[in-house]
């Protein structure tokens, strides 16, 4: 069963971490990543203290890597892992390369869960109809691992979440319109009205961020020192969160605000935009 009130911040006034970052392991072209860059990227993160990593899909072999990776390094972290769905042909693509993977049982242990799609139904590409059968696929190759998918608050329906073993919702701040002061207050009151929905099921805040660059929204600033405050009040607490996204993604579209590239935690160089080594 959930919390029925999240704690929004921990004791004391020591340096903290972060702990959970998504992960898109593409250059600032969009072209994969090489196998050796994916393992520096595991090396740094768990330098910093973070344990638990989400990915969106299975292109570049990305979670063969990241498993590797993760055994190299000693162990102690996740992947929560994404499959990418978009109702193409690449679906089955997606879905036999993680069968793959789970197949060869090589350091599968690190594996926290799967995510089939992200936002599918919230942006209108699939319907929750037809997500709930990606979903039954991939769970009929995936035995004995917990999977669900990605959605907001809005778009989830009760169909989706009884069909997913567990539940992940992206929840911004930034997208609510509110200055960065009133952010953690805006997460902890949306994460905690909708864990009221879920029937106790293991919900994981699967995106929340604040980016580094781009215009208002609202009173929504973007900037550094705003994702800074926002990554160590997040670091503080004890939601259940991915901090979107470990690196700048300059591949995607800029957006109606100019924000889309500038959420990441290090710019397209892999230099961090701020100190990650303890956050206070």
């Amino acid at each position: 069963m959930q919390l029925c009130q999240p704690l929004p911040l921990k004791s004391g006034s020591s340096k903290v971490h972060l702990k959970s970052v998504t992960y898109t392991p593409l250059k600032a072209d969009g072209t994969c990543r090489t196998a050796t860059d994916i393992v520096a990227a595991v090396k740094k993160m768990k330098a910093v203290g973070i344990s638990n990593i989400r990915t969106y899909n299975q292109n570049c072999n990305q979670l063969a890597t990241l498993l590797k990776a993760i055994k190299a390094n000693g162990g102690g972290m996740t992947v929560l892992t994404g499959v990418y769905i978009d109702g193409s042909m690449n679906d089955n693509v997606e879905i036999a390369t993680l069968k793959s993977v789970l197949t060869k049982k090589k350091n599968t242990k690190y594996i926290r869960g799967i995510l089939v799609g992200n936002e599918l139904v919230f942006n209108q590409i699939m319907s929750s109809t037809d997500l709930i059968k990606k979903i039954k696929t991939v769970k009929a190759i995936a035995k004995g691992y917990k999977v669900g998918t990605s959605e907001i608050f809005t778009s989830y329906t009760k169909d989706l979440m009884n069909a997913s073993d567990i539940i992940a919702v992206n929840l911004h701040p930034f997208f609510s319109q509110v200055k960065i002061e009133d952010a953690m207050k805006n997460l902890s009151d949306q994460y905690k009205n909708f864990i009221k929905l879920t029937g106790g099921k293991k919900v994981y805040i699967s995106e929340t961020g604040w980016p580094s660059a781009g215009n208002d929204y609202g009173a929504a600033h973007p900037s550094v020192a705003n994702m800074k405050k926002f990554a160590t009040l997040l670091a503080k607490s004890n939601l259940p969160y991915y901090y979107f996204e470990w690196e700048d993604s300059a591949w995607k579209h800029p957006g109606a605000y100019g924000i889309e590239p500038h959420w990441g935690l290090l710019d397209t160089n892999g230099k961090a935009k701020f100190s990650l080594n303890g956050l206070k």
